[in-house]
């Protein structure tokens, strides 16, 4: 399948310089957007730097393999954001710097996302209804590290966390996570199969904090996709472009325009994507698909559920399920949920980090990737060696035996 990248980055109309920087090549499938942010300078330092870090250490990798982008990504984000932090400490100037990262690896037919902060990395697909209507969707891969989802998701609490002071848009911006912001990075890392069709945003939040994703869809199909970043811009623009914008789009199609000419399944209703706590993405399936996996044990309780331009809700919470996707309340499934978990469960998740999204580190993460690999066995080693060893092992500790019990009944040993 053929990959193209278009990218484009503004000032906006407020911001007296851009502290956003980005990079795409789709010849080496790597795209990357950072926002920098903290004082005149030190945001578009950050930036700068986190970028160019990440293409430094891609190009000095060489060839990057599906079964090594999680080891490569954790380095290499922990390397920059130490960095970060580095010359923070050494200049007065550049103190509290940082910046977000979302970095996209494609390598072969599947998808890696390395993301802190809060810019973000969707995907948006079309589909025929099964009466030939054209239908467009776009879901959020990523998970936001700022104070708002962190409440949201329960994580932390207005008035035991964050003071008595009441919970402001300034302060629900405020990152978590982020390149500089904190030495334990703590990066996400998220993948997923692409798939003929797949169009993929990477943003900054001056796009997605002021134009509503609903907005971001009908503007990305509103014309060809290599004016894509164009048009996006300006729909910053006329939602005042307060600060600085930056998209990616990256295609995956030999068609140039995919989303007017989709080949892929129908679906009468949304489809839905699955996201697993070890940050591996599944779909786009049908809600009947969706089910059937999820009766049949492929993912847990743990796992969340987005329809298009829908908000991922967790598996665990039952009646928020039921409220948000109707039809997912049939017989079977409450049934299921009997089956799997007690009644005083629903709504209580077993793994915090989980309740955020992907977030343990990456080293410790179990390869997002080994399902595409091609299983190795090993060379039998002999047992004969060892099998030898351990019968004059067992022939020593009985004879040891015979000669302590000697000693109490006075009888004779005899070899």
């Amino acid at each position: 399948m053929r990959l193209r990248m278009y990218g484009g980055t503004d000032i906006g109309l407020v911001r007296t310089n851009n502290q956003d920087a980005y990079f795409c090549s789709a010849e080496n499938g790597i795209a990357i957007v950072s926002d920098g942010m903290g004082g005149h300078k030190g945001g578009e330092i950050a930036s700068q730097m986190a970028v160019q870090g990440l293409k430094e250490a891609f190009f000095a990798q060489g060839t990057i393999q599906t079964e090594t982008v999680g080891e490569f990504l954790d380095s290499a984000l922990n390397r920059i954001n130490t960095e970060i932090i580095m010359r923070a400490n050494a200049d007065e100037r550049y103190k509290g710097m940082g910046a977000t990262i979302n970095y996209l690896q494609f390598a072969g037919a599947s998808l890696a996302i390395g993301h802190a902060g809060d810019s973000r990395t969707y995907l948006i697909r079309s589909w025929h209804r099964p009466d030939g209507k054209l239908r467009y969707g776009m879901w959020c891969l990523t998970v936001d590290h700022n104070v708002g989802t962190f409440v949201e998701r329960g994580l932390l609490v207005p008035g035991r966390d964050l003071g008595p002071a009441p919970l402001t848009e300034r302060t629900k911006a405020r990152l978590m996570r982020g390149m500089g912001v904190v030495p334990d990075l703590r990066a996400d890392l998220y993948c997923k199969d692409t798939e003929d069709g797949d169009v993929y945003l990477t943003c900054s939040d001056g796009l997605h904090g002021f134009c509503s994703d609903n907005e971001i869809l009908k503007c990305i199909a509103d014309g060809p996709l290599a004016k894509t970043p164009e048009r996006l811009i300006n729909l910053a623009h006329k939602a005042g472009a307060p600060d600085n914008v930056t998209v990616v789009l990256s295609v995956i199609s030999e068609n140039n325009d995919p989303l007017f000419s989709p080949s892929g399944a129908k679906y009468q209703k949304s489809p839905f994507l699955v996201r697993l706590p070890s940050g591996q993405i599944f779909g786009p399936m049908s809600g009947e698909q969706l089910c059937d996996a999820w009766l049949t044990s492929q993912f847990n309780l743990e796992a969340e559920v987005s329809a298009a331009l829908g908000p991922w809700v967790f598996l665990k919470d039952r009646d928020l399920l039921f409220k948000t996707y109707p039809e997912f309340k049939t017989q079977k499934i409450i049934d299921h949920y009997t089956f799997v978990a007690p009644e005083s469960t629903f709504g209580e998740s077993q793994n915090q980090d989980a309740r955020l999204g992907p977030s343990r580190e990456l080293s410790k993460k179990k390869d997002p990737f080994n399902s595409l690999r091609t299983t190795t066995v090993a060379p039998k080693k002999s047992v004969l060696p060892m099998a030898i060893i351990g019968l004059f092992l067992g022939i020593a500790c009985l004879l040891g035996y015979f000669l302590y019990a000697s000693r109490f009944v006075n009888l004779p040993i005899t070899y």
